[in-house]
């Protein structure tokens, strides 16, 4: 018997629909913050399942980037009154798929983006190049995976080399193998959707930090993670970098979607401020839709009947 691998994509529409679980009582919820090891227990548990079905689905990106114009002062001759002149600002608009794809420690799972359109104009014949790597071996995946992703960061607006706009990165630091690298502390409570969500900080302690600068400066990672305690759900995450002379700040947020039984992303925020010969200012918009979930299918065939 011979085996014939065969990928599926299989159209999803997902709406603003929500979880059948059911949205606690507010009065039934306590003032007092829960304890920050039933909050990350439960957050654990639910990371493990979003990452596992987020990995069988595809997503399209709409992202928007826009760099505000820079100002400088310059002066014609050393006797004339100094002038203020601001460079027009810059604005792209990227179609892309998306995949979440397993790479190994230390972060496990990688969001990578493939770049089809930019501002308009396609770039490459649309096909769903990033679902396909799933018919190859793991390590061949993972390195396609990778050129895909540095050929697709090349569009992106600004050369400040960002390679961690993607959404929902915070999830990641609630499995137990890196939980020991950050410090987690429960803030408030909040609301979103109509669910009661309490607000989890976490801040990276351990040395070398998970993110470097330039390869080679500790780059810590820090920011929040709304979480609904009943259910784990993460509903929001704030990702926060500072490496020199800027803030990174990425904010994800979900919507549940009970097809998939996880909380999707719908809509990230990238804001980059600081000073830089290239950058003061950068905010950037995605937006998710046109879910499809791919699967590979094992067919046995009679070896020699070519089916």
């Amino acid at each position: 018997m011979a085996k014939r691998c065969s990928l599926v994509i299989v159209s999803m529409i997902v709406g603003p629909v929500y979880a059948a679980v059911g949205v606690p009582d507010r009065s039934a919820v306590q003032d007092s913050p829960p304890a920050v090891e039933l909050v990350t227990a439960r957050a654990a548990a639910y990371a493990a399942r979003y990452l596992d079905q987020l990995s069988s689905l595809v997503l399209q990106e709409d992202y928007s980037q826009e760099v505000a114009g820079i100002s400088r002062v310059v002066t014609v001759t050393p006797q004339s009154r100094p002038q203020v002149v601001t460079a027009p600002g810059r604005r792209r608009d990227l179609r892309s798929d998306t995949v979440l794809v397993r790479v190994g420690p230390p972060l496990e799972w990688q969001m990578f983006r493939d770049v089809f359109e930019v501002d308009g104009r396609p770039v490459r014949d649309r096909q769903d190049r990033l679902a396909r790597l799933f018919q190859q071996p793991a390590d061949v995946a993972r390195a396609q995976a990778l050129r895909i992703d540095h050929e697709s960061a090349r569009f992106n607006i600004s050369d400040v080399g960002r390679t961690l706009n993607v959404p929902g990165i915070p999830i990641l630091f609630v499995q137990a193998p890196l939980r020991p690298r950050f410090t987690f502390e429960v803030s408030r409570r909040d609301e979103i959707g109509g669910r009661n969500v309490w607000v989890l900080r976490y801040r990276e302690t351990e040395r070398p930090t998970l993110f470097q600068h330039n390869s080679t400066q500790d780059n810590p990672s820090g920011g929040r993670i709304w979480i609904d305690v009943d259910t784990g759900v993460v509903l929001r995450t704030e990702h926060v970098l500072t490496p020199p002379r800027l803030r990174v700040s990425i904010t994800t947020q979900f919507r549940f979607d009970d097809r998939s039984g996880i909380a999707l992303p719908v809509e990230m925020h990238e804001q980059i401020s600081g000073s830089t010969a290239s950058i003061r200012s950068l905010d950037g918009v995605a937006r998710y839709s046109n879910v499809r979930r791919f699967e590979v299918r094992t067919d046995e065939a009679l070896a020699g009947q070519g089916k």
